[in-house]
Parts: C-alpha cells; sequence; structure tokens
C-alpha cells in the first residue's frame, strides 16, 4: 500500500504542472538597462528604458501576470510595442507618491547644431536612426505648422485651405484657378481633403500641371480611387518648396533633416520634436491594467491596441494626450 501510495503521489505531482509567480519588474529614469531581468525585479536595481522593457516583453522575458512598474518622478522617452498574446499585465508607478507621475512622452529635445538652409531657413540632421516621421515641432513652447498650401499664420486660430474647382466625374482630378506656381511644383504633395462633412482623406499628388483657364490641376496617385466634389476644403503639404512662411517646418524622413523657417529669423536654440506616435501598442495582449500614469505629447494617441479584446483596462490613469 506504501509502495503504491507513493507511486500515485509520484505521479500526480508530475502531472500538475509547477505554479508560475508573476514578477514586478521596476523602471527608473535612473536605472541601467545593463541590469539582468532578475536584478530589474528590485527597485534597488532598475531598468532604465522603454526600449528595454519593449525587448523584455517581445523577448519572454516579462510575463503573464507580471507588473512594470515606474517610478514617480521619472521621464521615459519613447514606446512599448505589445505585440505577443499576453495576458494580464499591470503597469503602475512606484516610489515617492509625493513626486509627479511617471511621464511616458514622445517629445525630445534636439540637440543636433542648426546651419543656415537658405535666408531665415535652417536645418539640422536629427540623430541615427533617423524618425520615420516627425509630428510636431515647438520652438521654444510654441507649437510650429507644417510647411504648407495655402500658408497659416503662425498662432492663427482660422483655417486656412483652398477650394476645388471644376472636378472630374470619373477620376480623382480637380483643378484650381488659385495655383499659380509652375507645373510639376506640387508633384509628390499630400493632398488633405474634405470628402464629407464630418471627415479628411487625403492622396498623393501624382501630377500637377497648369492648364489655361484653369489653374493648377491635380491628379491623385492610385491610393484613392473616388472622385471630389466641386467647393470642397483642402490644403497641400509634405514638400520642401512650401516652406516659405515664418514658423513653418519641413521633415525629410530619407536624410533625417529637419529644417525651420525660424520666427524673427533667429539661429533656432530650443526646438523640441514630436516624433512617436503612441505609447503602448498592443496587437494582442489581453486585459492590461494601467495606473497612474501620465502619458503626453505623443502623435496620435497614448495606447493603441489593434485588437478589440479587452485593451486597455485603465485603473485611474492620468492621460493627458495632446492632439496634432
Amino acid at each position: 500500500m506504501k509502495v503504491f501510495l507513493a507511486a500515485f503521489l509520484g505521479m500526480f505531482f508530475c502531472l500538475v504542472p509547477p505554479t508560475v509567480m508573476s514578477a514586478t519588474f521596476y523602471i527608473s529614469s535612473s536605472g541601467s538597462d545593463a541590469y539582468s531581468p532578475f536584478q530589474a525585479q528590485s527597485a534597488a536595481t532598475p531598468w532604465k528604458s522603454l526600449a528595454k522593457v519593449a525587448s523584455a516583453i517581445n523577448g519572454g522575458l516579462i510575463n503573464d501576470g507580471d507588473t512594470i512598474a515606474f517610478e514617480r518622478g521619472s521621464v521615459f522617452f519613447g514606446n512599448m510595442s505589445l505585440g505577443t498574446n499576453l495576458v494580464n499585465l499591470v503597469f503602475r508607478d512606484y516610489g515617492d507618491q509625493s513626486l509627479p507621475q511617471p511621464i511616458l512622452t514622445g517629445e525630445s529635445h534636439v540637440s543636433t547644431p542648426w546651419t543656415v538652409h537658405s535666408g531665415s531657413i535652417y536645418k539640422t540632421v536629427l540623430p541615427t536612426p533617423y524618425p520615420s516621421n516627425v509630428y510636431t515641432v515647438r520652438f521654444n513652447g510654441q507649437r510650429m505648422i507644417k510647411a504648407r498650401w495655402p500658408n497659416l499664420s503662425l498662432g492663427s486660430t482660422s483655417a486656412s485651405f483652398s477650394r476645388t474647382s471644376q472636378v472630374s466625374a470619373t477620376a480623382a482630378v480637380f483643378s484650381d484657378p488659385a495655383v499659380s506656381v509652375p507645373s510639376g511644383t506640387y508633384n509628390g504633395a499630400r493632398l488633405i481633403f474634405r470628402s464629407v462633412p464630418w471627415a479628411y482623406e487625403d492622396c498623393i499628388i501624382a501630377s500637377h500641371v497648369n492648364v489655361s483657364g484653369k489653374g493648377g490641376e491635380f491628379t491623385c496617385d492610385s491610393s484613392y480611387t473616388g472622385t471630389f466634389d466641386a467647393g470642397a476644403g483642402y490644403w497641400l503639404e509634405g514638400l520642401l518648396v512650401m516652406l516659405d512662411n515664418a514658423g513653418e517646418w519641413f521633415y525629410d524622413a530619407s536624410t533625417g533633416t529637419l529644417y525651420l523657417h525660424a520666427p524673427g529669423g533667429v539661429v533656432p536654440s530650443n526646438v523640441d520634436i514630436v516624433t512617436v506616435a503612441s505609447g503602448i501598442e498592443s496587437q494582442g495582449a489581453n486585459n492590461v491594467t494601467i495606473s497612474n500614469l501620465h502619458f503626453t505629447k505623443y502623435g496620435s494617441r497614448a495606447w493603441e491596441s489593434r485588437r478589440d479584446n479587452g485593451f486597455p483596462r485603465a485603473r485611474q490613469p492620468q492621460v493627458h494626450q495632446q492632439h496634432h
């Protein structure tokens, strides 16, 4: 009987998997990404960056039910992509409750030197790897304007747009007599237009030609297959040639070059840029809890879920999201 009982218990414990205890990983702006995952489970030896957290999550070092705790009073730049099927992750604060909530931001300071491009237009090459996009530029705390046509005055609260005139009934083609620049000037520009009263759409200009009696005629590329309504509002952006007004900026992602038409013609010295779309991106995480984190200055949104399965579930969050 004793032999049978021992054999039975041995078989039982072999069949029952061991319980996996959840862990807490600590992150601080004064930490170090050189610490091991074991060390990062102590508030005395925290990791430093969001990039390290994202790497640990997607590398399988952080598991279901684990907690990622950010130190109060710290600021973290970048984002975290949860490209896994993790469940019950917790993102929260820790530390001195008298300090501000941890800040996660997509904005950073431009530290590279500026040189004259032409006139009052200055340029700087951002550090590698070059950002794929720049969403917002602030000079001395004031938001600058993305280079565009028609121009929008710095600090203006009114809309600035042109309107379609003659349109095609069968193709994405329209003309505008207000456009007088040479043919081809706006080839490759991004067109933002009002397709219905409550929404905007966009396309890339495949062809811009001047037509007698019509002004500039524009044809969209194949990304837009609809037509235009006569009188619809629109503007153009995305070309260096449009950088012709004080307070405007343009970014060339292929070379990492940021251009700024500095207000007052002064050399830019206090420029901050938003280069990150969202703070947390999930492609499969379920039941994520976010508690007492301060998201600010992202290009699109604080968090983004690409699957409708309960993300995020926010517990008393303080989320500051600015729209760009």
